[in-house]
């Protein structure tokens, strides 16, 4: 009897324990239900297209607000895609975003995207400009109205990357009458150090340096003073190109403000005078050396 009332009990005790591993079971199943039902369902990614690229040579979509060549201050005051390092998952599909700080404190707005994209970014913008951007192939767009340029590159990994920075065009920087508007501050009689409280503005590096022009890849032009030592008699600074025609296009800028060469500059090969009068102005043709891609403008001397 004994045997039984104790084999009844172990049985009871099973039950009991069944019952309440079954209803723990259950318990566990009902909350993960209730985190599924209240997790947010992700959001699908958009395919990638001509709209989203859009008419305007500027950075699309959440990128909007990020104006290349902004302070990074102000980005990160603009949008919050300026305050995370690295590279940020985007809401279109196979694309990631960077905002890149330069030595500036400015920024450069980055896209990567299959490189076999190109068609897309062509189907919004047309046709871009084929160029050789430090022995790399890109393809740039300008937007002048607002100063940005847009290049795309293939990188060995057949990843594109659209980067857009700041520029500004070569006829903006000159500006109107025979003054050059960047370099309008007096800076004759000062030296290196005073030329920095002049243009504070143009401070880069420690050093005092025009915007980059439509074919400078280098972030900046450098600004040569004359002489390097003592008290600055005039400044010069190049303008690259890559091809015939955007010479052409330079040299027609620059007759286009100061008419054509008044006479050659003495002892300076390919230097011609195009404006005698305050400011002095010289511009030297490319020399098929060193300066075989460039144009070099002088402001300033006799």
């Amino acid at each position: 009897m004994r045997k039984v009332l104790f084999a009844l009990c172990l049985l009871a005790a099973a039950c009991g324990k069944k019952k309440e591993e079954s209803s723990s079971a259950k318990a566990t199943t009902e909350a993960k239900d209730d985190d599924k039902a209240k997790a947010p369902e992700e959001k699908p990614k958009q395919p990638l297209t001509a709209a989203w690229i859009g008419k305007t040579v500027a950075p699309p979509g959440e990128l909007a607000k990020l104006k290349p060549g902004m302070k990074m201050d102000e980005a990160k005051k603009a949008s919050p895609l300026a305050g995370q390092a690295g590279t940020q998952e985007s809401e279109i599909q196979d694309v990631s975003y960077a905002v890149q700080a330069q030595p500036n404190d400015t920024i450069d707005v980055m896209i990567y995207l299959p490189g076999d994209k190109k068609a897309v970014i062509e189907e919004a913008w047309g046709k871009g400009q084929d160029v050789d951007r430090g022995g790399k192939p890109v393809t740039v767009w300008f937007n002048a109205d607002t100063g940005v340029r847009a290049a795309w590159s293939v990188g060995s990994d057949n990843g594109g990357e659209l980067r857009f920075e700041a520029y500004t065009p070569l006829a903006k920087l000159l500006g109107e009458g025979p003054q050059i508007a960047a370099l309008a501050k007096p800076f004759a009689g000062k030296t290196q150090d005073e030329l920095k409280t002049v243009y504070p503005e143009l401070v880069a590096d420690d050093r005092v340096e025009l915007p980059a022009t439509e074919w400078e890849f280098g972030g900046s032009t450098p600004l040569s003073p004359y002489p390097m030592d003592g008290k600055i008699e005039s400044l010069a600074f190049s303008i690259p190109f890559k091809t015939a025609e955007q010479q052409a296009e330079i040299m027609k800028v620059i007759e286009t403000k100061w008419g054509k060469a008044k006479g050659k500059v003495d002892f300076t090969e390919g230097a011609f005078v195009y404006n005698k009068k305050d400011p002095h102005i010289e511009v030297t043709q490319p020399d098929g050396g060193y300066n075989k891609d460039k144009i070099t403008i002088r402001i300033g001397g006799k």
